[in-house]
């Protein structure tokens, strides 16, 4: 009997995900119900069954509506900070089912980040930063490929005026807590490549004394990337055990 329902069980979880996507097929789901659940999913405790509910609802309307699915969950990642996870999450659940969707989402972050950039958007480009980085969490990124994102944003700290490596050195430290410990264990040696760049950047900065350029506010003279940076190596000698990030 036991054998018998063992055998079973894979049939079972696809008739239950069959079920759940059954839900929200032949019928019509409105923008406004679509923007409810992607806007409001973590408000609520039952955590898990948001993420199913949501992942179900966007695998049935995926076909006529990714682009709008998309342009939302994009607007939410650079707007509702504390859920960048919560969206990490449902681009790879959605991605189990429908195998083009994470590359389509990893394509429109690109494009978004790089516009963000253009337009001197910081915020938004750390938080999409922070969003690419924790794809890694989710699998559906390898950790090397996302070590090699970073090193590549790593490069422009040598480049002038000494405005832009700053910048992006706040954006690569910026996103080391959410993905450090993944790439410590998936891309040992591409994260140390990393870690090694940022700290040569440190020892030039210090000599080129160029902290004004982020600092915590007028009449503060605290150096917000000295910090950042000290936070990242701490973190790292604790394998990135973050409880909050």
């Amino acid at each position: 009997f036991f054998f018998g329902l063992f055998l079973c069980l894979p049939l079972i979880h696809t008739m239950k995900r069959k079920r759940e996507v059954d839900d929200f097929l032949g019928r019509d789901v409105d923008d406004s119900e679509l923007f409810e659940k992607i806007t409001r999913i973590g408000d609520t405790p039952n955590i898990n069954q948001q993420l199913t509910e949501l992942k179900a609802m966007l695998v049935a309307t995926l076909d006529s509506k990714k682009d709008y699915i998309l342009d939302t969950i994009f607007k939410c990642i650079t707007q509702l900070t504390v859920k960048t996870s919560l969206y990490s999450t449902v681009i790879a659940l959605v991605n189990s089912e429908e195998k083009g969707f994470g590359e389509d989402a990893l394509e429109e972050a690109t494009k978004l980040l790089g516009a963000t950039i253009r337009e001197c958007e910081w915020c938004s480009a750390a938080l999409l930063v922070r969003f690419i980085c924790d794809l890694a969490n989710t699998h559906m990124v390898p950790g090397e490929q996302i070590a090699l994102f970073l090193q590549k944003l790593a490069r422009e700290l040598s480049n002038p005026p000494i405005q832009r490596g700053e910048t992006y050195c706040y954006l690569v430290l910026a996103a080391l807590p959410w993905c450090g410990k993944v790439l410590s264990s998936e891309a040992p040696a591409s994260f140390k490549v990393l870690m090694e760049e940022i700290e040569n950047y440190f020892r030039r900065r210090k000599c080129a004394s160029c902290g004004w350029l982020y600092n915590a506010g007028p009449g503060c003279n605290v150096d917000v990337l000295d910090v950042m940076w000290s936070q990242v190596q701490s973190f790292r000698e604790s394998d990135f055990t973050v409880t909050s990030t």
